[in-house]
């Protein structure tokens, strides 16, 4: 079986690269938090040759490239399907056959699925992966006729098969084609051919589908992503509501309502009624009703209850590489509510007085009753290979957004949109901008180095009771901006490892850096 290349330095070589300031591992500049920019990849080695008597003479392959010679690197997006931030998925066409494309710079040459050169009869080769599995490789066709963006490209493409795309482009097209432009927070690939400029950009349509053992797997529980019907049954978390002693009941008068949420509200009530989620109340508690707009668009029905309420995981992923997210449907909603405290969350819309029989949204201790059940049901999951969170079903995939970050097996990264909203925020001309402004920053100050020195400028404003901005908040709040959009992927801790803390402090100022293996996990 072989076994991965291991780069060996001789002393000198070690004393020529600490002297020029170079990582001994890659080529790149060596600096604190520094990480080797190439991707992991995974080593394919042609073991067996062709048979050339059983070789179709008709097929465009190369006679003079020998396949025991050649070392693929395959990256895990291409063999997987799994998206990436450095890759670009489109259609095109083989022939007259629609086909998506992957351009991803992780992988060394073209690839192309088996299914689609079948027609080609090629004999199966074996490949040994450097992770010790086998796939088979059918071999090499040196003339595919790829079509995009209206132009006919002739691409050499090695058969082998793949996840989540039909053709990938790996370096060796993206070396043949010559300088290109790319924007991968788009995504967008640009180059030219002949002088005739081509524009690729990632298709919408071009979804991530899961992986065919995890399709196969959900489709054999559909009825775990049914619409719950009726009741939920009784459970040891049902939700109680102990108000203060002597408490009077809460009665708060509805607002006006939007014409567009009337409607809306209608239909919401109308489902919950048919689902026995709420009843007609007569109780002498109202609250108040808002509607709140998902992501999806679709609307959450949410009860103000800030009057009654006053009466009343990243450490754990440091080794995993392929995550999943799981949102209960109605969760909240399946959990009930004991009965003798309904009354005590009823509310009043503009056409009725109602009362959940069910946890509704807007409870200040509904996330730990929730939370708790999940932790119960859960159990003997945890700290295993299931964290419990809310969001939008996810399976098998490299990266998840979560609470404002992006979680992968290359670390903790902050939300793209968080980023934008950073970037985008109006110079502050008020207290009350600038806390705003501020609280942002600092919701992400564990990817920013020496935050606090960063931010005295804008800080030290906040202790006037006048605002007045000046040269210096000026330059602290460009700075803040420009360190938050550079902020480095912080690596998940692996507690199995030992930790390094690097500590800073002058004037006012006290800062820390936590790491691993030279690679910051966060900064203090």
């Amino acid at each position: 079986t072989p076994s991965l290349p291991v780069k060996r330095l001789s002393q000198s070589q070690l004393q020529e690269r600490r002297a020029a300031g170079l990582c001994y591992y890659c080529d790149a500049k060596f600096h604190s938090g520094h990480k080797c920019s190439p991707p992991k990849f995974l080593i394919l080695l042609a073991e067996v040759e062709f048979d050339e008597q059983t070789t179709p003479t008709n097929l465009n392959t190369n006679p003079d490239i020998d396949l025991e010679a050649i070392h693929l690197q395959l990256s895990s997006q291409a063999l997987m399907g799994f998206p990436s931030p450095q890759t670009l998925k489109f259609q095109g066409f083989v022939n007259s056959l629609s086909v998506m494309i992957l351009i991803d710079s992780g992988s060394s040459h073209n690839i192309l699925q088996p299914r689609i050169a079948t027609h080609l009869n090629l004999p199966s080769t074996p490949i040994m992966v450097g992770n010790g599995q086998h796939i088979s490789c059918y071999g090499l066709c040196s003339n595919v006729p790829i079509t995009f963006q209206n132009h006919l490209f002739h691409i050499p493409c090695y058969l082998l098969p793949i996840q989540g795309a039909d053709v990938v482009l790996g370096i060796e097209w993206l070396r043949s084609i010559g300088p290109i432009q790319a924007d991968f927070s788009i995504p967008q690939l640009s180059f030219s051919i002949d002088k005739l400029p081509i524009t690729i950009q990632e298709d919408d349509n071009s979804i991530f589908l899961p992986h065919p053992e995890i399709d196969t797997l959900l489709q054999n529980h559909l009825q775990v992503f049914s619409h719950p019907q009726g009741l939920p049954p009784i459970r040891p978390h049902d939700h109680y509501i102990n108000l203060l002693p002597n408490s009077s009941p809460v009665n708060v008068k509805p607002y006006r309502y939007p014409h567009s949420h009337k409607d809306t509200m209608t239909t919401l009530i109308k489902e919950m009624l048919h689902d026995g989620l709420i009843v007609p109340s007569t109780s002498p508690y109202s609250s108040l009703v808002l509607l709140v707009r998902k992501k999806d668009g679709n609307w959450h029905f949410c009860v103000d209850y800030r009057a009654l309420n006053v009466r009343k995981k990243d450490d754990e992923l440091g080794l995993a590489k392929i995550f999943s997210k799981i949102n209960l449907h109605s969760g909240y909603h399946q959990i009930r509510v004991n009965p003798n405290d309904t009354h005590k969350i009823a509310f009043r819309t503009y056409d009725g007085h109602y009362e959940f029989l069910v946890l509704p949204f807007g409870l200040s201790i509904a996330p730990s009753t929730f939370q708790s059940a999940m932790n119960d049901l859960l159990q003997p999951f945890l700290r295993k290979f299931v964290l419990v969170f809310f969001s939008k079903c996810v399976f098998g995939v490299p990266s998840i957004a979560y609470l404002g970050h992006i979680i992968s097996g290359e670390g903790l990264a902050p939300d793209p949109d968080k980023i934008d909203a950073i970037q985008n925020w109006p110079e502050p001309h008020s207290l009350t901008s600038l806390c705003g402004f501020l609280g942002l920053t600092r919701f992400y100050r564990k990817f920013i180095c020496n935050y606090a020195s960063l931010a005295s400028p804008l800080t030290d404003l906040l202790r006037h009771s006048t605002f007045q901005w000046t040269q210096q908040a000026t330059l602290a709040f460009t700075q803040l901006k420009s360190v938050v959009t550079t902020a480095p992927v912080l690596t998940l801790p692996n507690f199995t490892q030992p930790f390094t803390i690097e500590t800073n402090a002058y004037a006012f100022v006290v800062g820390a850096i936590l790491s691993q293996r030279h690679h910051p996990i966060t900064f203090f």
